[in-house]
């Protein structure tokens, strides 16, 4: 096994699949305003997390991705929330 990455086209969301990582986060998510850009949110899951969970979060962030920037950068301007899968997120 070995980590591995995936980025959007435009680099402002990167996924991760970490299990040699240094903590026990087993899945990190990160939205950026830009490929440079200090992070926006970061939201992880260790792998005690459900695979439906995971899943679930990540199918509502494809969504919310497709309807563009608003949509998962900015918390109160997203439908997100409203998909059920709300996460707290460090930012």
């Amino acid at each position: 096994m070995g980590n591995v990455y995936a980025t959007t086209p435009d680099q402002t969301v990167c996924l991760g699949y970490l299990p040699e990582g240094e903590d026990d986060a087993l899945w990190k998510i990160t939205a950026y305003s830009g490929p440079f850009a200090m992070p926006r949110w970061l939201v992880t899951f260790q792998d005690s997390a459900s695979t439906e969970i995971v899943a679930g979060s990540t199918t509502a962030l494809a969504a919310a991705y497709a309807e563009g920037p608003n949509s998962y950068l900015y918390y109160g301007s997203s439908n997100l929330a409203a998909r059920g899968s709300r996460c707290v997120c460090a930012g």
